[in-house]
């Protein structure tokens, strides 16, 4: 089985174990924001994953931390369940397949937006609002700074591409000038 499919049967057990789209939500993002943590730490993601150490011994740390945290049972019982078979070299595909099905699920449109500077947080609240009434849907958008982006704005949200940037307003008058020569 590929690690996709395998995957998507943890993150589908995940969401029948929680049936309201609020705490589902909210798990979600304690799950990835776990991941993130967990995965940025090479030791850590050694104890999660080398075969030397036991399963047990790494549900036991696994259990206690989580419930120092405070963390959500379904995702402790789900990451347990990830120790013991074996899977946690696959947490960050679990992460991104977690992810995009939270988001059918929840309705949420994701995507980035860059620019070449910092957008103000009224600009960006005005965009958001914007693509939320015109996707009808809700929007989750990643403000980046790239200053590659030659004035104005690129936005990439959930497979659609918006180029409002100098830059490619530029290469369509170029163009035009290509196709009217020819």
């Amino acid at each position: 089985m590929a690690q996709s499919e395998s995957m998507m049967a943890y993150v589908k057990v995940f969401s029948e174990l929680i049936s309201d789209d609020v705490a589902f939500s909210e798990a979600v993002q304690e799950a990835t924001m776990t991941i993130a943590v967990l995965w940025e730490d090479q030791s850590l993601r050694y104890f999660l994953s080398a075969p030397v150490i036991k399963k047990d011994m790494r549900e036991r740390v696994v259990r206690a931390v989580f419930d120092k945290m405070g963390a959500n049972e379904v995702w402790k019982k789900v990451f347990v369940m990830m120790i013991r078979k074996d899977r946690m070299q696959s947490l960050q595909v679990f992460k991104n397949e977690l992810r995009q099905f939270a988001d059918v699920r929840c309705g949420i449109v994701r995507g980035v937006a860059q620019a070449a500077i910092e957008l103000t947080d009224s600009i960006k609240q005005d965009l958001t609002a914007f693509f939320k009434e015109q996707l009808k849907s809700e929007v989750a958008i990643d403000y980046r700074v790239n200053s590659e982006v030659l004035g104005g704005l690129k936005v990439n949200l959930g497979g659609v591409v918006l180029d409002a940037s100098l830059d490619s307003k530029i290469k369509e008058a170029k163009n035009r000038l290509l196709r009217k020569r020819a």
